[in-house]
């Protein structure tokens, strides 16, 4: 099959993987790690109680979660909290340390909500191969989420899926 004909006669629902694996809004990012780890692959999406896609978890994501705690962390020690006398108050001292906590929190330990990228690229079954592959080039990302008409994820579409079907539809078995 020559490129143009692969282009406009393949649609998403034939290059869709659909055994998926997919995040909770609520896990943390160590259980997420986890997931991704164990199913060895690099992102994934994060549907809610009804199967809605809701955002995706990517390698990215964990590095700007990361980033972000960090940034925190150097903001803390350049404070006036910790070069002020602690004789203040105790109540003040309280909530003082208590903002400082909420800021340090491990990467780790935040949810994938708080982390995750919101702002999704899909399309449905019918999607043919052409935008598919234009949607992915503009957005410069991997994965594209196959959504039914209720916003239900049926599939992933990764840039692997799209080269392996190229390469069986040049070599049929």
């Amino acid at each position: 099959m020559k490129l143009e004909s692969f282009l406009n006669h393949t649609c998403a629902g034939s290059l869709m993987t659909r055994s998926l694996v997919a995040l909770l809004p609520d896990m943390s990012l160590a259980e997420a790690a986890g997931v991704l780890l164990d199913h060895q692959v690099s992102g994934a999406p994060v549907v809610d109680l009804h199967g809605i896609c809701v955002g995706v978890l990517s390698a990215a994501d964990f590095v700007k979660a990361e980033q972000h705690v960090a940034s925190e962390q150097e903001k803390v020690l350049e404070s006036t909290f910790w070069k002020s006398n602690l004789l203040l108050p105790e109540s003040i001292n309280a909530e003082k340390l208590a903002a400082v906590r909420e800021k340090l929190v491990p990467a780790a330990e935040q949810k994938v909500s708080e982390v995750m990228t919101r702002d999704l690229v899909s399309v449905s079954e019918s999607t043919p191969a052409r935008k598919v592959i234009e949607y992915m080039v503009d957005a410069h990302i991997h994965r594209v989420f196959v959504l039914d008409s209720d916003d239900k994820l049926v599939g992933i579409i990764t840039t692997i899926d799209i080269l392996a079907a190229f390469l069986r539809a040049g070599h049929p078995s």
